[in-house]
């Protein structure tokens, strides 16, 4: 039978997930935006918040956009191997970055967090990434490497910008 309970109960919870992840990733991914336009390497306007809410609409707005373009009218396959990757790579730096403030006692404004067991989670964390990315394809570090060449050239051309008298 087609529509069957259990089938309705799991596109309802796929369709919830989905819907709850790209709601996080548009509203974390989008303080990019945010930050470079109010450290000056994007227009100002970027870098900009609504009184009511303090949400940068036009980063938020922008980031929706292009994500949906790049969805639509280009390779999802390529858009999925450079985030999955992508996200892997970005908790491995995640996790040693917990580690090595942990270890170092870095602190701002007042004590910081500290994760119950030291550096056991961490260390569990960062292995799991490893192991992770271990198993990632050629297709995928190719696909990785292509995007964060782009991303460095828009950097380096947004830096030079930003940087002209």
């Amino acid at each position: 039978h087609l529509w069957s309970p259990g089938l309705v109960v799991l596109l309802v919870t796929a369709g919830v997930s989905m819907g709850g992840f790209m709601m996080g990733n548009l509203l974390a991914s989008s303080r990019l935006l945010y930050a470079l336009g109010r450290d000056g390497y994007l227009p100002s306007a970027y870098g900009r918040v609504t009184a009511a809410y303090r949400v940068p609409l036009l980063a938020i707005v922008t980031h929706g956009v292009v994500g949906f373009s790049l969805a639509m009218l280009g390779n999802f396959e390529a858009l999925a191997l450079i985030s999955g990757g992508a996200n892997c790579l970005i908790y491995l730096g995640v996790s040693l970055a917990t580690w090595f403030a942990q270890k170092r006692d870095l602190r701002a404004g007042g004590p910081p967090f500290v994760l119950p067991g030291g550096a056991l989670i961490p260390a569990v964390s960062t292995l799991a990434m490893l192991a992770i990315i271990g198993t990632l394809s050629r297709a995928e570090w190719t696909a990785i490497g292509v995007a964060l060449a782009i991303l460095v050239l828009v950097y380096a051309g947004l830096r030079h910008w930003r940087l002209r008298p």
